[in-house]
């Protein structure tokens, strides 16, 4: 138990924004845009294949943190004693739970320690609600058969791209906006003739105003789960 881009580099003129030309879907579409707009299209590559992949991945994960663009319905299963069920890390926001079709109330391990008795941690029976810790979720009570629970929670991607013809999970018309977060690594990258701080700024900002600002780690913390809101002394 647990509680406790740009036009090549050397130009003067301002880079193109991402969004110019054609919407490009594949892995191998997002690379070679990637190469145009930082002139990095002949070898030696400042940055390999695989710099430009894992920028392209990290920015997907940024853009559905900031932007919620991914929402799914996952189920967990608990055996009978089971006081907590594994969360995939992905899952940074549920915002529902539900056994069997009845809702369970959210909260967090705090706001159980506040409603209810002490020893409620020994607590067995029905679950009726539970409590988010990082990647747990505590049921309440402790249940006395098996069951499965369903979530509802705002998602990074379950699985990155890898593949030349791999595509984002996101929403097509938001895929050639990752190329802002790829330019923006591969411009921070020190040690590299790419390097510019200006230029690694001016695509942050650009994929800033697509996607958002990146929430704080007090914020993510804050949203991990969308708890219920009750007044002290009172439960579900």
């Amino acid at each position: 138990r647990w509680f406790g881009s740009g036009c090549c580099h050397q130009c003067a003129s301002p880079p193109r924004p991402a969004a110019e030309g054609r919407r490009v879907t594949v892995l191998a579409e997002l690379i070679a845009r990637c190469r145009d707009d930082s002139g990095d299209e002949a070898a030696p590559y400042h940055c390999s294949d695989a710099d430009w992949t894992k920028y392209l991945n990290e920015g997907e994960d940024e853009s559905c943190i900031r932007s919620r663009l991914i929402e799914e319905v996952i189920d967990v299963a608990f055996a009978a004693g089971d006081d907590t069920i594994a969360v995939p890390e992905r899952a940074f926001s549920i915002q529902s739970a539900a056994i069997a079709g009845r809702s369970l109330a959210l909260y967090t391990l705090r706001d159980l320690n506040d409603l209810l008795p002490d020893g409620w941690d020994d607590d067995e029976g029905e679950v009726v609600a539970c409590a988010r810790h990082e990647n747990l979720l505590r049921l309440y009570p402790i249940p006395v058969a098996a069951g499965t629970v369903r979530l509802t929670a705002f998602c990074t991607p379950e699985n990155h791209m890898v593949d030349d013809l791999d595509e984002p999970s996101i929403a097509s018309r938001h895929h050639v906006k990752l190329v802002d977060w790829a330019l923006r690594c591969a411009y921070s990258k020190q040690n590299n003739d790419l390097y510019d701080k200006d230029l690694a700024d001016k695509h942050e900002g650009r994929f800033e105003r697509t996607f958002g600002p990146r929430p704080n780690e007090v914020e993510m913390r804050r949203v991990s789960i969308r708890r219920q809101r009750p007044a002290r002394g009172s439960f579900v």
